[in-house]
């Protein structure tokens, strides 16, 4: 009998101690509601870097589109911006397009090349406000 109860109160405190460890899940955002806005950035992009300025800010609203149209032009390089998932490569003379709805907030949202020895590019800025 006393097992029965001992075996009963050990079964009883792994019961309460696992819905005491299930968490709460985190509040997720609502869907961002596109604006219509498509800001478009035309950049070439070389082995000094992102130009017409360098280093670059590149500011969107939340709920906007964003257009990179970028050239290599000097070289095979990489564009990047790992929050949005974007990963182009891009050969010398080659100009491709990016685009993406503006839907997670942030401020410094770093753009690079992610070549081999080209890393140290993180010139550039992503900024959605």
């Amino acid at each position: 009998m006393k097992r029965s109860i001992v075996a009963a109160l050990l079964l009883g405190a792994l019961v309460l101690s696992a819905c005491l460890q299930q968490s709460t899940p985190a509040p997720t955002m609502p869907p961002v509601k596109p604006t219509g806005v498509v800001k478009e950035f035309v950049l070439n992009l070389s082995i000094k870097g992102f130009s017409p300025a360098n280093p670059a800010v590149y500011a969107v609203n939340l709920g906007d589109t964003a257009r990179f149209v970028v050239t290599a032009t000097d070289g095979k390089h990489d564009f990047v911006i790992d929050e949005y998932g974007v990963k182009r490569e891009i050969e010398k003379g080659q100009t491709v397009t990016v685009e993406f709805l503006a839907d997670k907030p942030g401020v410094n949202i770093p753009i690079y090349d992610d070549l081999s020895g080209h890393r140290y590019q993180e010139n550039a800025q992503l900024v959605v406000k």
